[in-house]
């Protein structure tokens, strides 16, 4: 299984063969760290296997397809899996956030413990907004803001009662 490590944009030389035979259709050309251009690199992958793009750092999934020439792997690294995996995880949720490749396999994503304070943080404000607005409109109902300043069908102004 062929893996190539974090593709960044260059500009091939304009004598080169990747750059006459994509040149003219292409602004876009992608190198990994060995030097191997994105668009020979392709031919290098097995036809029958599923090639994920990833972020090398974590190893989170941010693309993924049976064939190379779908991937756009700028910044990433992209190897060839099992197309197995496609049995028990649907390919698109495999690029929603929560898979990861780790140790050469697809696995459940690990959250650092700085992603887990960041979604507790806004699960908590998420939280607390849906509180404010459920007490809220009790809140102006209780001190008369909530009927139109009526309270018994009398107008309120802060203590005193005015007839209608």
């Amino acid at each position: 299984m062929q893996t190539l490590r974090n593709f960044k944009r260059y500009k091939p030389d304009e004598n080169s063969a990747v750059f006459k035979k994509f040149g003219p259709y292409t602004k876009l050309f992608l190198q990994d760290e060995n030097g191997n251009d994105w668009y020979d690199a392709q031919k290098l992958f097995s036809s029958g296997t599923l090639k994920i793009a990833y972020i090398e750092e974590n190893g989170l999934i941010k693309m993924a397809a049976m064939d190379a020439d779908m991937l756009v792997p700028i910044g990433l690294s992209v190897t060839e899996v099992d197309a197995g995996i496609l049995q028990t995880v649907d390919k698109d949720t495999l690029i929603e956030g929560e898979w990861m490749y780790r140790d050469g396999k697809i696995q459940p994503r690990i959250y650092s413990a700085e992603e887990h304070r960041k979604a507790a943080a806004m699960l908590k404000e998420e939280k607390q907004r849906q509180a404010e607005n459920k007490i809220a409109p009790l809140a102006r109902g209780a001190i008369g803001y909530g009927n139109g300043g009526r309270k018994n069908g009398a107008h309120t102004v802060g203590d005193l009662q005015c007839a209608t």
